[in-house]
């Protein structure tokens, strides 16, 4: 938290509420209390309404002025001008950005790249496109830096499945998502596909958020889908797991949990699968080598997270060139900070 974030706070002696009560604004309150600054809310859209809560419209009826802190990701996206026109009586909208830096999960430091810039100018080169380009420096600046405001314009808000993606789809295309969480990403891939799927495997190995993934599927009513209770790893084994319920769940050995792995190979069988999503916060090149014979046989579509370490990028886009022929490279931020980065490896035959 910047000097000048904690003068304004402090010097203008105003109401100060959290715009949003999740994980994020949790981050800010320890910030906050670190520095002897207290809150006097979190504003929430919810309808249930907990303790030190309050809602938009009875703040806003209030009529009280107030500091208003960006409290969760998409906040981001509004510009201060934005905020204050949309919320009556904010006289300072806060952005106290190194509280999102444990969302960044390993910031980059500057002499890593300095050291393998040639590295990454390699991948940089090897990008089909200009956005990816564009999307490419502004991530890996946000990483070193944290200052995340060149990002913000090009974000892709839809992750993985978007419209007008520079890659063909089919009817006969098979889904492996590696790390379903809820279903968030398979949601999305029907709607931008709708019943135009052969099978999607839907690999979630936190309990909590498996129990999610299973009602999901149940609500929305999809169909053709194997869901697996298993991890994705480099071999089938049992390690140790820290589970959060959360997106943020992973594999680590000093996790009070342990879980079954196994590897793409073995759970891809004899399916011709044509797409491989992954984010499993951190372990992709372990799953990765364990799908080589599925890369080299079915030559998927690779939509690989790239953000949670600070050679993840280079080790993934290594792995693809050394294991895969004829793949083209793009790259998307999906969210506007560094994280929720994505490389892209599509077999030329599936570029548009």
């Amino acid at each position: 938290m910047t000097q000048h974030t904690i003068q304004v706070l402090r010097e203008t002696k105003l109401a100060l509420y959290i715009w949003g009560a999740g994980e994020v604004a949790e981050t800010i309150t320890e910030a906050l209390k670190r520095e002897n600054i207290s809150i006097d809310g979190y504003v929430v859209d919810s309808p249930y309404i907990k303790e030190n809560e309050i809602s938009k419209e009875n703040l806003l009826a209030s009529g009280v002025e107030y500091n208003l802190v960006r409290g969760f990701l998409s906040a981001f996206f509004m510009t201060d001008e934005e905020v204050k026109e949309n919320w009556p009586g904010c006289k300072n909208v806060i952005t106290i950005a190194d509280s999102y830096e444990p969302l960044m999960v390993e910031r980059m430091p500057e002499i890593y790249y300095k050291q393998n810039k040639s590295a990454f100018n390699k991948v940089r080169t090897c990008f089909k496109d200009n956005l990816s380009k564009e999307s490419f420096d502004e991530f890996i600046d946000a990483k070193i830096t944290g200052i995340n405001t060149r990002i913000i314009p090009l974000v892709e808000k839809a992750q993985y499945f978007f419209e007008n993606a520079p890659w063909k789809y089919e009817k006969t295309d098979v889904l492996i998502d590696g790390g379903a969480y809820d279903g968030d990403s398979i949601l999305n891939f029907i709607k931008l596909r709708g019943a135009d799927y052969t099978q999607i495997i839907a690999c979630e190995p936190d309990k909590t958020n498996y129990k999610s993934l299973l009602r999901n599927i149940q609500d929305n009513h999809i169909e053709n889908i194997q869901t697996i209770n298993k991890g994705l790893y480099r071999e089938p084994t049992i390690l140790k797991f820290a589970s959060s319920g959360t997106r943020m769940s992973s594999i680590d050995g000093l996790g009070e949990e342990e879980i079954v792995v196994d590897t793409i190979d073995n759970i891809a069988g004899e399916w011709d699968v044509s797409i491989i999503k992954m984010d499993i916060e951190g372990s992709e090149i372990d799953a990765l080598n364990g799908a080589i014979d599925t890369i080299q046989r079915c030559r998927p579509i690779l939509m690989i997270s790239a953000y949670h370490k600070k050679d993840d990028i280079l080790k993934i886009f290594d792995f693809v060139n050394k294991n895969a022929e004829g793949y083209e490279f793009f790259f998307r931020c999906h969210k506007p900070i560094a994280i929720d980065a994505v490389l892209y490896a599509v077999p030329k035959e599936r570029v548009k």
